[in-house]
């Protein structure tokens, strides 16, 4: 827990006390934390300082910030040491959370200009990631809750301003990528990672240089245009990658319907069902024309107006959960390639400020000064710039007639 002047209104007396609502809800999840002595909570601000408390004395105590306010200096946040001592100290057994604002500080910020410490922010948060990427992941979560009580601008870290409203604060998980697949396989931590039903959950993103392969497969008697079958060659039982005797359809297009679980990637439903975080490389000028949950599917096929075989993608692959329609007008014998791409979201940028002295700004209530600068810093240690990484990709074998 970042314990800092700007933290401390998240929980004042008078608040509606939805900080603490989420948190405590968020840590309920993880199975047997507020009864487990492999669990430490800690206080974290110009250092890490270790809390006279279990988690269950946390959630408990009602005056949380009041009985660690002498711990360490809340002045500033020295968020190199403290990502520095999270990253190597968290066991590929462990999960670190660190619930913070993330508003970027330093010892004595009341002269440094804002564009000085958005610089310091990218590079500090680069260079301390940079050397934990190859088994360390972040899961940034954004949330929001009601303040009350004096907020410090960049500009003025020592004397704050009286603010009544909603603020965003975030919770950070680290994760080894032992621990990462475990969150989002093992059936006792999906309540965790549900984060969406977490109140006052905003949004999230993985910061992550894992390569995951989730089960996919054709659905040849799905609602498509054209006509193919599954080849005998290059086919797996529950799995059809592989595609042969291929023809256009009367009005020249072929498509074909794939399958996929995206249940273990750790992102997302937005992010899993925009087409524009997929590319296909192909000579035969495929394109993705929507990918879509299994669940919104339904019974009504849009191609022909009714249902044309549903039924047959849960057939065939029962943990199925989201459909793609990949179309062309061009056969070729070829394999043609799926790849998701790794991007920042969008809600990163909407989400930061370069100045946060205006507490009336329109944008000040879901806006965190420097967020995108240290997210930016973040995931250039993962996917350094000028390279690409893919979270996944699958190959498709078509054969024509």
């Amino acid at each position: 827990m970042e314990s800092s002047g700007s933290m401390y209104s998240f929980d004042a007396a008078g608040s509606k006390g939805e900080f603490k609502r989420s948190i405590a809800d968020m840590l309920n999840r993880f199975p047997g934390i507020t009864g487990n002595d492999t669990s430490s909570v800690f206080i974290v601000n110009d250092n890490i300082y270790n809390y006279d408390g279990s988690v269950r004395d946390f959630l408990a105590n009602r005056e949380f910030f009041t009985s660690i306010k002498n711990i360490g200096n809340p002045s500033y946040t020295d968020f190199d040491k403290i990502f520095d001592i999270i990253l190597a100290e968290t066991q590929p057994n462990q999960v670190s959370v660190l619930i913070t604002d993330l508003i970027y500080s330093v010892d004595g910020q009341g002269e440094v200009t804002a564009s000085k410490l958005l610089n310091e922010a990218y590079t500090l948060t680069h260079n301390v990631f940079k050397g934990h990427t190859a088994d360390m992941n972040l899961i940034a979560v954004k949330l929001t809750a009601d303040f009350l009580g004096n907020y410090y601008p960049y500009n003025s870290p020592n004397k704050g301003t009286i603010y009544n409203g909603d603020r965003p604060f975030y919770a950070l998980i680290f994760a080894s990528d032992a621990a990462l697949c475990s969150l989002y396989e093992c059936p006792d931590y999906k309540s965790f990672v549900n984060f969406s039903s977490i109140p006052g959950y905003d949004d999230m993103f993985c910061f992550t240089d894992m390569t995951f392969k989730p089960h996919i497969s054709i659905i040849p008697n799905y609602a498509h245009e054209g006509r193919f079958r599954k080849s005998r060659s290059k086919n797996t039982r529950g799995a059809v990658s592989a595609i042969d005797n291929v023809e256009l359809s009367r009005n020249g297009k072929l498509t074909i319907p794939v399958a996929l679980n995206l249940s273990d990637l750790p992102l997302t439903a937005n992010y899993k069902a925009n087409k524009d975080n997929y590319i296909v490389e192909s000579n035969g000028r495929f394109e993705i024309e929507w990918i879509r949950p299994i669940n919104d599917l339904g019974d009504y096929d849009e191609s022909d107006g009714k249902n044309n075989g549903l039924e047959n993608i849960t057939k065939l692959m029962p943990d199925a959960t989201h459909l793609m329609m990949i179309s062309t007008q061009e056969i070729k014998n070829e394999s043609i390639s799926i790849k998701m791409t790794y991007r920042l979201p969008a809600w990163i940028n909407r989400s930061s400020s370069d100045d946060d002295s205006d507490i009336h700004s329109d944008t000040f209530s879901t806006t965190t000064f420097g967020l995108k600068d240290v997210m930016r810093g973040i995931f250039a240690a993962y996917v350094p710039e000028g390279s690409t990484h893919y979270l996944f990709s699958f190959d498709i074998d078509i054969k024509k007639k």
